[in-house]
């Protein structure tokens, strides 16, 4: 017999009884459930982090902290043709930017959570493809 309790335990596993596959799919969602719940105020605080920031450095600058480029990139829809070389050009710079970012932020930033890697993935994609894209030059 072995003679340390808990070793046994292990081998047996924590409990006897077999789940029903309705129990054991419960249990996956509530596992989900639990997952976003805490993952998601992350989420929120990095963005408003990040816009707060945006705000912040304007103010310091003294800039206004709405531009009217800033409710022309919100509010108007795209006027962006991609017929032309140059802009099928930059499309393909921006997204190949923006995959090698997400895949080096991926490394980086996966161990401290889904809420901290979205918002970081979002924030540098947006700002390759607003460096890309939408610059005139």
């Amino acid at each position: 017999m072995d003679s340390h309790p808990y070793k046994s335990r292990c081998h047996r596993g924590l409990n006897n009884r077999k789940e029903s596959p309705a129990e054991d799919s419960r249990i996956f969602v509530m596992e989900k459930l639990g997952y976003i719940l805490t993952e998601a105020p992350i989420f929120f605080f990095v963005m408003w982090f990040g816009i707060r920031l945006v705000h912040i450095r304007r103010y310091r600058n003294k800039q206004p902290i709405y531009t009217e480029r800033d409710w022309r990139l919100l509010c108007q829809s795209a006027t962006l043709s991609v017929r032309s070389p140059i802009m099928r050009l930059k499309l393909a710079r921006s997204i190949l930017a923006a995959t090698a970012a997400i895949y080096v932020e991926f490394l980086v930033l996966s161990p401290f959570g889904a809420g901290i890697l979205s918002a970081a993935v979002l924030l540098t994609a947006a700002s390759i493809v607003q460096r890309i894209l939408l610059t005139d030059g």
